[in-house]
């Protein structure tokens, strides 16, 4: 039944049926068929204008309506509290204006003398640090021209010991004087002086309250451009060998793995915007792996000195290709005749690595709230400075004869690339501690470029994973 359901499925895709009188219609039945169609497009598009237009006037109805019921506040119907949020550095210039002129009476026209010393003794109850003499031969009294012989001010003589109790009670009465005058209140005390607006011409721009606007909060993150961050972690390094060199060392049972090593960095970063940041740094990584290989291995007896071992000089494979080592392997039993033996080799290698990373980081929801999640992207030009081998063991797998680990063993670095570059990727969280400073948790991912051993067929390329921790100082 399957045989015969694929012969007639593919007939009839495969097969294609002739236009004929039969299975084509004339025309008369196309042109009454693309009467109805040509309708039916038309009152389409035209329900589709209708429709928008609609939108659009819906839309510009509730915005006109939200914009009505928006009223503009006056400053005198604003509380004090409200005032002092909305209008803090001219509040403060109005206040200690008021709280910074002394005037001596003596010295002003005698006309005005009355008024001034009944209007400023309140003011003078608000103002500690402030006093007024009527004495006009006081000797302890100077004249001090504030902006080009705008106003005259008395000395107050304060002792230097309740000189910082003073200030701190000034500052006090300061807040509360704002907090229970308005700004109207406190224009129209100024008012109350003709003297003293006769006299101070250059604040005449600050007293206008039409020139009064409210002072927007500035962005901490827009304003400080610059940030420098201090972060340390661990670091795991991965080894890309290549196929050749690991089948050439295969009939030696070449073996090595990855470790933790650990890292610390420091980076300098550039604001953008609210999304983009680019950086750069200094990175230093002290990495670490392991690698082991087994080997032939002759012990005469013949060949010892008076210390009873023989010393080997050995060529031995690492990651980072053939390292010339020395070592001494000793006996503890007598040998009547030669030995071979097949060797077991574990080795450690410790590489140190500085890295300049460049690269941009991006923030998706932006620089807002405490907690700030981000992503980098960037290039690290990396220099290996050494590379530090060891001998971890050598088994002989022979009981009379052991491996003797003393300052004799060396074992040289490989011959290896100093220079090598990377790309990396990251992604980490930055939870916001204070307008300035940050803590980050990072994960990096660096994958290798370049080779850092290379050797004909031979190469090898490093790859490294790094977690750290940091924090973060916008300046």
């Amino acid at each position: 039944m399957d045989s015969f359901d694929d012969i007639w499925r593919n007939r009839f895709n495969t097969n294609k049926v002739d236009e004929s009188e039969w299975n084509v219609p004339d025309d008369g039945v196309w042109e009454g068929v693309a009467s109805y169609i040509e309708a039916d497009k038309r009152k389409r598009r035209v329900f589709i204008i209708l429709l928008l237009a609609f939108l659009l006037l819906l839309t510009g109805i509730l915005a006109g309506a939200y914009l009505n019921t928006k009223t503009p506040v006056s400053i005198e119907q604003l509380t004090p509290r409200e005032q002092q949020k909305k209008y803090p550095e001219q509040l403060l210039i109005m206040v200690d204006s008021l709280f910074s002129y002394k005037v001596i009476p003596g010295k002003l026209p005698t006309n005005y003398q009355s008024d001034l010393q009944t209007t400023l003794k309140s003011l003078s109850e608000n103002n500690p640090i402030t006093e007024f003499s009527n004495n006009q031969n006081s000797k302890s009294t100077k004249a001090i021209s504030r902006s080009a012989n705008s106003y005259v001010s008395s000395t107050t003589v304060v002792s230097q010991k309740n000189k910082a109790a003073i200030q701190a009670k000034t500052h006090e009465k300061r807040m509360v004087f704002i907090e229970e005058n308005s700004l109207t209140e406190i224009l129209g005390t100024i008012k109350r002086l003709p003297t003293l607006s006769s006299l101070i011409t250059y604040e005449e721009e600050v007293l206008d309250m039409r020139n009064l606007k409210p002072i927007e909060p500035r962005s901490t993150a827009n304003s400080r451009k610059w940030s420098i961050t201090l972060a340390s972690g661990s670091t795991l390094l991965k080894h890309r060998i290549s196929e050749k060199y690991s089948s050439d060392l295969s009939p030696f049972d070449f073996n090595y793995s990855d470790e933790w090593g650990w890292h610390t960095k420091l980076q300098l970063k550039f604001v953008l915007n609210n999304r983009l940041d680019i950086y750069t740094g200094l990175k230093y990584e002290q990495l670490s792996s392991t690698s082991g290989h087994n080997s032939s291995l002759n012990y005469n007896p013949d060949a010892e000195n008076t210390s009873m071992n023989n010393v080997y000089a050995l060529s031995l494979a690492t990651p980072y290709g053939l390292s010339d080592a020395s070592f001494i392997l000793s006996r503890n039993q007598d040998l009547a005749e030669d030995v071979e033996l097949l060797v077991d080799f574990k080795s450690n290698h410790r590489l140190h690595n500085y890295s300049i990373p460049l690269g941009v980081s991006f923030y998706p929801f932006g620089k807002k709230g405490n907690i700030q999640p981000g992503i980098e992207l960037g290039l690290g030009i990396n220099y290996l400075s050494t590379i530090n081998n060891q001998i971890k063991s050598i088994d002989t797998h022979h009981d009379a004869i052991q491996y003797a680990n003393s300052d004799e063993t060396a074992y040289n670095a490989p011959v290896f690339k100093n220079w090598h570059f990377d790309y990396h990727i990251g992604a980490g969280i930055a939870y916001q501690i204070t307008h300035t400073i940050n803590a980050n948790l990072n994960f990096n991912f660096s994958r290798g470029i370049t080779p850092i051993f290379e050797q004909e067929n031979y190469h090898t390329r490093i790859d490294r994973y790094s977690l750290g921790l940091g924090l973060a100082k916008r300046f």
